[in-house]
C-alpha cells in the first residue's frame, strides 16, 4: 500500500492500562497502539518531504493515525 520506494516496519504496543480500563483523552498515551516507522532513501529537500508527509498521512488517517515526525540517518 505504501508508494514506490518505502520500506515499513510495524510495532504494536499493549499499552499499560488496567483490564477493563477505558481509553480517555487523559490515558490515551498508555493505550495498546501500532506505530508504522516507513523509510526512503532520498536527498531532503523540505517540498518533497511535506509530499512525503501528506501521502503518508492519506494512507493513515482512514486508520486514525497521522504522520508523526522526521528522522535522518547518514
Amino acid at each position: 500500500m505504501l508508494a514506490k520506494g518505502f520500506s515499513a516496519e510495524i510495532f504494536y504496543d499493549e499499552g499499560k492500562l488496567e483490564e477493563g480500563e477505558e481509553v480517555t483523552p487523559e490515558n490515551e498515551e498508555f493505550a495498546p497502539s501500532w506505530s508504522v516507522y516507513t523509510e526512503i532513501c532520498m536527498v531532503p529537500e523540505y517540498s518533497e518531504i511535506l509530499r512525503i508527509q501528506k501521502e503518508l498521512d492519506g494512507i493513515s488517517q482512514p486508520f486514525g493515525g497521522k504522520s508523526d515526525g522526521w528522522g535522518v540517518l547518514n
